[in-house]
């Protein structure tokens, strides 16, 4: 995880839980997401329907929850948690306060 969170965008195998060639790849690729800038964009996108009243923890929460659903519907279904802790973690270097791991520690 470390590694992506200092890699620059490309290829959607550098996402964590994304294999080349692997089945996550394929769906994607098959709905026009081909690269992890184009992933990150899509996370990023949720932050345009999200009640701004809501506390920044309620964000992170609601925005990850989208992405979450996203992936499911697309048919994702190995590896989503991991997927989207990846992508919020990475968006979250770009704009701090979009991801609170806090928000998911019991």
């Amino acid at each position: 995880m470390e590694k992506f969170l200092r890699s620059t965008p490309g290829k959607l195998s550098l996402v964590p839980g994304i294999k080349e060639d692997g089945a996550n790849e394929k769906i994607f690729m098959s709905h026009g997401i081909e690269t992890s800038s184009q992933l990150f964009a899509v996370f990023m996108f949720g932050l345009i329907e999200i009640d701004k009243s809501l506390a920044d923890e309620s964000v992170s929460v609601e925005l990850t929850d989208r992405f979450y659903a996203f992936l499911k519907n697309l048919g994702v279904n190995s590896h989503r948690n991991t997927i989207v802790e990846a992508v919020a973690r990475k968006v979250n270097t770009w704009v701090p306060g979009v991801y609170d791991a806090q928000a998911y520690e019991c």
